[in-house]
């Protein structure tokens, strides 16, 4: 499903809707320059990935501030001193697509580097949902994502944590990302139906608190391998085979 589809299921849950952003499909303008008002935004495609077409939006006075990457990942860095050609610039950006306009979370290590923490939970063997592990993605100084294709690297998730927060604080994010896992899946499948794995991206902001930022249901497991983590990685290729046997036991079939 799209991300507004997906953040309009996880609004449902009382617990999960607290760690979201707050979040609207874009209209027009006239609502871009309600949001700019009052915060920096974010705007991006309703059913974009890598970063795409994510842009991070910002107001000062007058004067309109633009970065980010455009869909072929070409960094984009303008600044408008009249709102006329500020609005120009987005219609033209986003032309016909759908895009949704969200409150801009600083997501920073304390040196500036943007950074998220990617969660991977399957299905096991025996059909139950299971965190397989997490690793933190951390992108380029004054990049607005840290996605590793726009030259984000890996880093260990408590490692990062700990540099950041200290240890008592590290604890009580991770434990909070362990119960975020344990409670999104099988609520996403009660709207969504059937899935067999998820690709959780998680923001930490610089006070500690914990936000959902996407959900992905064709999770890039490329992150283990970068870890060095082979375990994980065999770990969350051999899953979904495990699985797939699990529901053909099910079905009374045989496995491929």
């Amino acid at each position: 499903k799209g991300k507004w589809q997906v953040h309009q299921i996880l609004s449902k849950d009382a617990y999960l809707s607290t760690f979201l952003p707050q979040t609207e499909q874009y209209k027009n303008s006239k609502q871009l320059n309600q949001w700019l008002n009052k915060q920096p935004i974010i705007l991006k495609p309703l059913g974009g990935s890598h970063g795409l077409g994510v842009i991070k939006v910002m107001k000062n006075n007058t004067q309109f501030n633009i970065i980010g990457r455009d869909d072929k990942n070409n960094i984009i860095h303008q600044e408008f001193n009249d709102e006329g050609s500020f609005l120009a610039w987005i219609k033209q950006f986003i032309k016909k697509r759908n895009y949704l306009i969200q409150q801009y979370i600083d997501f920073i290590t304390s040196d500036q580097h943007p950074y998220d923490i990617r969660i991977l939970v399957q299905k096991n063997r025996k059909g139950k949902w299971n965190t397989i592990g997490m690793a933190a993605r951390v992108g380029k100084v004054k990049a607005v994502t840290s996605n590793l294709h726009g030259g984000g690297k890996v880093d260990s998730t408590i490692d990062l944590l700990n540099r950041e927060f200290g240890k008592d604080t590290a604890n009580t994010i991770l434990d909070q990302m362990k119960q975020i896992a344990d409670t999104l899946p099988p609520f996403m499948e009660r709207f969504h139906g059937p899935l067999f794995e998820l690709g959780l991206d998680v923001g930490i902001d610089r006070q500690g608190k914990v936000w959902i930022i996407e959900v992905n249901s064709k999770p890039g497991r490329q992150v283990f391998a970068l870890l060095g983590d082979k375990t994980k990685r065999y770990q969350s290729l051999i899953q979904p085979i495990l699985f797939t046997q699990h529901l053909a036991k099910r079905t009374g079939g045989e496995a491929v």
